[in-house]
């Protein structure tokens, strides 16, 4: 029996619709999860909990909004993932070139292509403020933990002082954590008022999140930062006049007072004991160049062009699934090299060609800002990470986005308040 108010709703949807939010936040909020988990595992003295319960979690709140999500998903987007991960597993089988990182990497690929689903039933109308709050929560936390509770020394200094595993560990998190930063951000502009404690309070939390970001010593996230607001002004430009002459203004000042500023903020790093890498590579003028890292991903993108310039059949047509595990050292570190080394000029022409038209129609779309700006903030650790690191083979964010984009298409606008009761 389903019961509907006097507004249309589906009362039994909306109780299921809860924790397929819950879902979506939880997949927003990693570090936080995992504060969460660390804190039963000492209540417990579980150590197995902390790595079962994120996954439990989610699992949890799969199942208890099953009614919601199932209406949510059409046939065609469940026999197409079907159709994908059966051809990525037969390639798999047929081709064992380097078949260790395959086997690494598949099921990376298959849970990560899951979120596609996320990203298409969640319902994005009612999202806007769980997600601030989340955000900010996300925000809050991670500051009190990098910034206070840890131990400075851990931190200190520059990258060859950590360890490399540590040091993924912080490039991690920095890419965890910068979706929060990113939507806070957006919410400041879109919600500012010149004197209103909300605004100044917003203001606070972004800025506490560039410090948190930045005090990572991680160059891609910053670089991230600075791609989304040149496209908040591309996209957003008409709207929030005051934000957005604020923020012209707030880059007029750190043109002319940058040098000033990146000492600034390399001082105020090195006094917390957290990395000032990213602002001493600023100040010398080697932000983008002059490091190993940069070097290294300079002669993978080399590796990847003498791949592409075989002239044979995988030329055109690609290696398939992880291509580059079968011609290369290492992924190339570049979403382009990725996808025309897995699947060719051809079509992986195709397949660029596709998702550009299905970003920007899902920008133009008539649909409110708060949607597009959940889009554009994902499209950051979904699409331009990906030129600086990570593979589009196991990167999560990047099937969300797909999935967020075919949500906005596929909605249709109201057409006004109707009273139904059917049993």
């Amino acid at each position: 029996m389903r019961i509907f108010n006097q507004r249309g709703c589906d009362l039994n949807r909306n109780k299921s619709e809860l924790p397929f939010t819950l879902l979506f936040l939880t997949i927003w909020s990693p570090t936080t999860v995992s504060y969460i988990a660390v804190f039963f595992e000492k209540i417990t003295r579980m150590e197995l909990l902390k790595v079962l319960f994120p996954p439990v979690l989610c699992i949890i709140l799969i199942l208890a909004s099953f009614n919601y999500w199932v209406k949510r998903i059409r046939g065609t987007d469940v026999l197409t993932y079907l159709i994908i991960v059966i051809l990525c597993l037969l390639n798999y089988w047929l081709d064992d070139t380097n078949i260790e990182v395959q086997r690494h990497y598949m099921p990376m690929f298959i849970k990560a292509y899951l979120l596609i689903f996320v990203g298409i039933a969640i319902n994005l109308k009612s999202l806007k403020q769980p997600l601030y709050y989340m955000s900010f929560l996300n925000i809050l936390l991670a500051s009190f933990y990098y910034l206070i509770f840890t131990q400075a020394s851990l931190y200190s200094g520059n990258l060859e002082n950590m360890a490399d595993s540590e040091t993924a560990h912080i490039g991690d998190v920095a890419y965890q954590i910068l979706p929060s930063v990113l939507y806070i951000i957006w919410y400041t502009f879109d919600s500012f008022k010149l004197i209103n404690w909300n605004s100044i309070i917003n203001i606070v939390c972004s800025l506490l999140g560039f410090i948190l970001i930045s005090s990572f010593g991680t160059r891609g996230p910053l670089v991230c930062m600075i791609c989304f607001l040149i496209l908040y002004i591309f996209f957003f430009s008409n709207q929030k006049s005051i934000a957005r002459y604020l923020f012209l203004m707030l880059g007029v000042v750190c043109y002319f007072f940058l040098e000033p500023l990146l000492f600034m903020m390399a001082s105020l790093m090195q006094s917390i004991g957290m990395s000032s890498r990213i602002f001493t590579y600023a100040i010398e003028g080697t932000f983008l160049a002059g490091e190993a890292s940069t070097d290294e991903r300079a002669l993978l993108i080399q590796e990847a062009q003498r791949a592409l310039n075989a002239n044979d059949l995988s030329t055109y047509f690609g290696n398939g699934f992880l291509g580059w595990s079968k011609c290369m050292s290492n992924y190339p570190h570049n979403f382009y090299y990725d996808v025309m080394i897995s699947f060719g000029y051809i079509l992986g022409s195709l397949f660029l060609v596709a998702l550009t038209i299905l970003f920007f129609k899902a920008l133009k779309a008539k649909v409110p800002n708060d949607w597009k700006c959940i889009v554009l903030v994902v499209s950051m650790v979904g699409f331009i990470q990906l030129f600086m690191s990570g593979t589009f083979w196991s990167v999560p964010y990047f099937y969300l986005l797909i999935g967020l984009c075919l949500n906005i298409i596929r909605s249709k606008p109201e057409l006004g308040t109707v009273k139904t009761y059917r049993l």
